[in-house]
């Protein structure tokens, strides 16, 4: 059997880092043994007979088991520390070929697992049974029975999500080629281990993220804040399959197009670069997802002006109907008898409505409990921060759901005849408009006018966030002006976003913007 030094020879520094955490783990142990004795007693009392003093039982239990529970710990990391150095050990071995360093990415197939899952959980099912427990009944006080419920609480979630996602974990990756080209294709298809409904759309999405460091010096101190930045990302949706390869599961296929401007995938310096594939279905929960890391590359293929072969996906991409998405945000129009136009969008939809305040009264339950049975006020304060936050992104998605409006007003209005002549051909025909706009949340809406149409564009508007993914809008921009009035926030795609923008340009013969605008927005 080899050893961690013959099977990473490079990476002692790290193993010998290893050896000396490990060691750490002996004073826990010897403290653990120290209190053995006490606990010792209590076994044999009760093998006797004894009447058990449970508080103290408990107490003396969990002066046992955390220190042994966190020499566990301390021996067990740095054998999954140093699992990690096989990564860099095939980068090595590659160093041309650096889609070479994983084994999986060579085999071109991925597959993803539950056993990590199943292993945190048992480890944190441990720690609530063997110490948050007997910590709570040993100090038998509020708060160290308020912070054993909540520490069972948010076990008990975790654990739901991990088993209602459990199906997503056991995915399959099988790529067409390796790596993805950085000016070049990404292809493939993604092996989910579940059978869906007919109808059901699948939403494949590509994302390049770095991770990066910011330092801030105030009062003579400096304080270093990590974030991730996206710099790329595309979603595509799909509504057919391939033959699957076995009973029980679904195959979606895939091809992205990788700009040339981005970055190829970096493990090894201080800003690594991740590329990650994502499958799911469109109308999937957060966190119901698979997700794979994927080798993306510049190679001496990568091409400035690579075209795509859009034949390859074409076929499977989900057909978009602009009038079924216009109806899914309700939108009003409203025709004068001397020509105004009115339209009116919102957010609101009872399914997300319902789910909204279910979600916000499973938080609020734990908040007024906390506020009620711990005492005093600041460790009660303390101990609900934690569903509090949660209680907020509820209640912020309701105030959302059920006040986001955008009202447009079209006004006829003369078009002025001291322009360019061209121009005033090129705009026969076409209706012109004085526009007012009102946007957003109550209380917060943005308000304007536009005293000319032909000054105008519908067009698309994608933001991008590292934790929410990408975000689609339809916005109308004036030109020379910043500001953006969205029109229908938060539709699922590019394809969607630019389908629908067509559709409302050209209701009213307004101008629709080419291409789309970016906005990345990184957690900092």
């Amino acid at each position: 059997m080899e050893s961690d030094y013959q099977r990473y020879p490079h990476a002692w520094p790290s193993i010998l880092i290893g050896r000396c955490i490990q060691f750490l783990s002996v004073p826990f142990l010897y403290w653990a043994y120290t209190q053995w004795p006490p606990l010792q007693n209590h076994f044999v009392g009760g093998l006797h007979g004894q009447a058990i003093d449970w508080p103290a039982f408990a107490n003396t239990f969990y002066m046992v088991a955390w220190p042994v529970f966190l020499a566990i710990v301390l021996l067990l990391f740095p054998q999954w520390w140093l699992s990690t150095e096989s990564v860099r050990e095939g980068l090595r071995r590659n160093p041309d070929k650096p889609w070479l360093a994983r084994s999986d990415w060579a085999r071109k197939h991925i597959v993803l697992s539950n056993r990590v899952g199943w292993r945190v959980g048992g480890v944190l099912f441990l720690a609530l049974l063997l110490i948050a427990w007997p910590f709570a009944i040993g100090r038998a006080t509020n708060v160290s029975y308020g912070i054993a419920i909540a520490a069972t609480v948010l076990w008990l979630l975790v654990v739901r999500m991990f088993w209602m996602g459990r199906k997503w974990n056991t995915a399959e990756l099988k790529l067409a080629d390796v790596p993805g080209i950085i000016g070049g294709p990404l292809s493939g298809a993604v092996i989910l281990h579940d059978v869906f409904p007919e109808g059901t759309v699948y939403a494949i999405t590509l994302r390049c993220t770095k991770s990066k460091q910011s330092r801030t010096r105030k009062n003579g101190q400096t304080k270093t804040q990590s974030y991730t930045e996206t710099i790329w990302s595309e979603t595509l949706h799909l509504s057919q399959t391939l033959q699957a390869p076995r009973l029980g599961t679904t195959a979606v296929p895939f091809s992205f197009t990788i700009p040339y401007s981005c970055v190829q995938t970096d493990f090894v310096s201080q800003q690594p670069v991740y590329w990650e594939l994502s499958a799911s279905t469109k109308d999937s929960l957060p966190g119901m997802q698979s997700s794979f890391i994927v080798p993306v590359f510049r190679t001496s293929e990568s091409q400035l002006h690579y075209q795509p072969d859009d034949s390859l996906v074409e076929p499977f991409i989900d057909r978009v109907d602009p009038e079924q998405v216009v109806a899914r945000y309700h939108m009003r129009e409203k025709v004068s008898t001397d020509g105004e136009i009115q339209w009116t969008f919102s957010h609101w939809r009872q399914s997300y409505f319902l789910g909204l305040l279910l979600f916000s009264a499973i938080c609020l339950g734990p908040v007024v409990w906390i506020l009620l049975a711990i005492r005093p006020w600041n460790t009660a304060l303390f101990v609900a921060v934690f569903p509090g936050v949660f209680l907020a992104m509820g209640l912020y998605g309701l105030y959302d759901l059920c006040t986001w409006r955008c009202h447009l007003r079209f006004i006829p209005h003369p078009r002025p005849q001291n322009q360019d002549k061209r121009k005033l051909a090129a705009l026969q025909g076409r209706p012109h408009f004085q526009i007012q706009f009102e946007s957003g949340v109550f209380g917060f809406r943005s308000r304007g006018t536009c005293p000319s149409s032909d000054e105008c564009q519908i067009g698309s508007h994608q933001v991008v966030h590292n934790t929410a993914g990408e975000r689609w809008d339809v916005v109308l921009t004036i030109r020379g002006q910043s500001k953006r009035v969205i029109m229908l926030s938060v539709l699922s795609s590019r394809r969607e976003s630019d389908v629908v923008a067509d559709f409302l340009a050209a209701k009213l013969k307004l101008s629709k913007r080419k291409g789309h605008t970016t906005e990345i927005v990184s957690s900092r």
